[in-house]
């Protein structure tokens, strides 16, 4: 994931960050991959995660509701065309913020608004 140029081993331990799971597997930077953590990263070469704190691993990220049913599988290109932003440290989707049953989604450090999420 590139991550090791951003956090150390130790910043990363007890950490609840966001994957996404239901990626059909794909080769991203010629490795092959079933899942991807989710980060933003600015033009001055900064990178937040997103985290959700309080939340229970595995709790399910969403806007609206929660959907019961499990995520369908989607492709690693049709998930690039989801547009996530920031705003106030938080993760924005079609202008709602994401969240689990316990929380908002924040990033793990300050960063500016407006970042695409990756």
């Amino acid at each position: 994931s590139g991550l090791k140029n951003y956090y150390k081993k130790e910043e990363l331990i007890g950490k609840k960050i966001i994957v996404i799971i239901n990626l059909e597997n794909s080769v991203i930077r010629g490795v092959e991959s079933s899942g991807m953590l989710l980060a933003v990263e600015d033009n001055n070469n900064n990178l937040a995660l997103l985290t959700a704190k309080k939340s229970i691993l595995g709790s399910k990220v969403y806007t609206d509701k929660p959907d019961k049913k499990e995520a369908e599988k989607i492709e690693f290109n049709q998930f690039k065309l989801i547009k996530m932003l920031t705003k106030n440290n938080k993760v924005y989707y079609n202008n709602k913020p994401l969240k689990t049953d316990k929380e908002d989604i924040f990033l793990d450090k300050s960063m500016q608004d407006n970042l695409v999420v990756v």
